[in-house]
Formats: C-alpha cells, sequence, structure tokens
C-alpha cells in the first residue's frame, strides 16, 4: 500500500485517537450503508449462536465433575464459537475493506457486495485466521494457566499484566495485516515492531477501547440480565419451583442478542479507527528515519 494520503503522516497519540473517532462519527450514516450486509449476518448468526450456547450453559455448570457430559458440552461450546467467529471474520475484514478503500479515493463509497466481493473473500480469510490465532492462543493460555495454578486472585491479576503486554501488539499487527495486507513475515514484523512503541500503542488502545468499552457495557447489560434471569430460572427448576420463563423469553433474547451485537460492531469503530491512524503514523515515522539513514549513509561515502 502508497504510504500518503490521510493516514500516513507523523500524528501525536491523541490526534490518532481524535481523527480515528472523528471519522467513525462522520461517516456514520455511510458506513452504516456500506456494512449492513455484513453486519446482518454476523448479528444473526452470533445471536443465534450465543441463544445456544445460554441454553446449554446452565446444564454445562450443572454437569462440572462428570467428564463425559462436560467434554461433551465443551465441543458444543467451541464449535459455536468457531462458527461465531467466522461470522465476525467476514464483518471484520468488510470493515478493513473500507478502510482500504478510503485510503485511496479519501472517502467511504457506498459499494455493494457483488463488487467487493472478490477483495473481500481474501479479508476474510485473514481476519478469520487472526481471529482465530489470538482466540486459541489467549483461551489455551488462559485454561493451562488456572489449571496448573488454580482460580486466586494473583492469577487473574496475572492474566491482566499478560493481556496487556501481549495483546495490545497483537492489535497492532492486526491492523499490518489486514489494512497494509503484510504477509506473514510482515505481520510478524509489525508484532514485534510494537513492543518498541508500547506505551504510543497501549494508550491509543485503551483510550479507544474505553469508548468503545462504554457503548459495550451499556449493549451487553440487556443480555447479561436476561442470560442470568435463566440461569437463575434453571437453579429454582432444579430446586423444585414449578415457575418458568415466559413462552416468548427465547423470542425476546434472540432480539436483545441481535441489536446487542449490531451496537458491538459500531462499538468496535472506536477502537479500530485510531489503531489504523497509529500503525500508519508508526510506520511513517519509520520509513522516515530508515530514509534519513541511507542519505546520511550516502553523504558519507560520497564525503
Amino acid at each position: 500500500m502508497e504510504n500518503a494520503g490521510i493516514f500516513f503522516k507523523n500524528r501525536s497519540y491523541s490526534s490518532c485517537v481524535h481523527e480515528g473517532l472523528k471519522l467513525g462519527i462522520q461517516n456514520f450514516l455511510t458506513l452504516l450503508r456500506n456494512v449492513w450486509p455484513t453486519m446482518l449476518v454476523t448479528s444473526l448468526v452470533t445471536a443465534a449462536a450465543s441463544l445456544t450456547i445460554g441454553k446449554f450453559l446452565p446444564y454445562l455448570v450443572s454437569f462440572i465433575g462428570k467428564a463425559d457430559s462436560t467434554l461433551m458440552l465443551f465441543g458444543i461450546f467451541m464449535l459455536l464459537k468457531l462458527v461465531m467467529l467466522l461470522a465476525g471474520s467476514i464483518y471484520l475484514g468488510h470493515l478493513f475493506l473500507l478502510i482500504r478503500k478510503y485510503h485511496e479515493l479519501q472517502f467511504f463509497p457506498i459499494l455493494s457486495l457483488k463488487e467487493t466481493w472478490p477483495e473481500l473473500k481474501g479479508l476474510w480469510g485473514r481476519s478469520f485466521s487472526w481471529l482465530l490465532v489470538f482466540w486459541v492462543i489467549s483461551f489455551g493460555s488462559f485454561a493451562i494457566f488456572h489449571y496448573t495454578a488454580g482460580w486466586t486472585w494473583w492469577s487473574f491479576l496475572f492474566d491482566l499484566i499478560i493481556l496487556l503486554v501481549f495483546s495490545i501488539p497483537y492489535l497492532f499487527s492486526g491492523v499490518a495485516c489486514l489494512f497494509d495486507q503484510t504477509n506473514l513475515k510482515g505481520t510478524w514484523k509489525a508484532y514485534l515492531q510494537a513492543f518498541h512503541t508500547w506505551g504510543g500503542t497501549a494508550a491509543v488502545t485503551l483510550v479507544g477501547g474505553l469508548v468503545a468499552l462504554i457503548i459495550l457495557f451499556i449493549s451487553w447489560l440487556p443480555s447479561c440480565i436476561l442470560l442470568a434471569a435463566e440461569v437463575f430460572s434453571y437453579q429454582n427448576m432444579l430446586a423444585g419451583d414449578p415457575i418458568d420463563l415466559p413462552s416468548g423469553f427465547a423470542i425476546l433474547k434472540f432480539f436483545v442478542l441481535f441489536f446487542t451485537v449490531v451496537l458491538s460492531g459500531i462499538a468496535m469503530w472506536a477502537l479500530v479507527f485510531p489503531l489504523v491512524f497509529h500503525y500508519a503514523s508508526v510506520k511513517f515515522r519509520t520509513e522516515e528515519k530508515e530514509n534519513m539513514i541511507k542519505e546520511n549513509s550516502l553523504d558519507d561515502y560520497t564525503e
């Protein structure tokens, strides 16, 4: 990708956050007009999978300690999570496709899925691979660590530290993979580079993430209340309470989950856009520094 235009400029960390949030707000309706097909698919699939997980969750809690039942339910959970990752990756790929178009054209064009499908397929594969690697490593390390260390307060503190140290550079490398479309070597290089600029990357990620987290908290609150009601209802049923949830509860929960996922997809903009500006700024400064070193070396040679 040509390092020119709106993104590739030398910016402060606060400017990256400001420009990223402004980009999402000023182009809110245009972005929605573009991403609504993939957002619809992602929200429907994720809501259905979450609803299914919610149905199995009380049974999983009840069968903890019974190896066969726990393994079966855990397998179902993993399969549904994989489906959710597939659905989420097509939306993420679509979002980065639009960001790339904005870089090329200096505005967000209105594009149909038919027009963008050839390029979207490649970004879908990239985003799925990136999300899958992150999920497998984080979930696997989390499970192994707590299996050996137990469930203590210091182990959760350790989780938080590891998450901050290693996941923030991984988010930076994700921008390289999806926005710059780097190969595996280039993505790994971006991951290592993020440790050199960890403070700035963390600042941009945490500020943008805080905005996204506020939206996520508000959007997920109704879903969490419904999930808690479902778990309490199941526990009461086991205790002999004949009172059950109303017949339309599942439909209500599905629509609440659907709109929750839609709002979550929009909240993602508050994290993604500032990170794109930050990545482009870091790359611009790095290449300027490399060019300056080359020029100085050439001047020394000619002298």
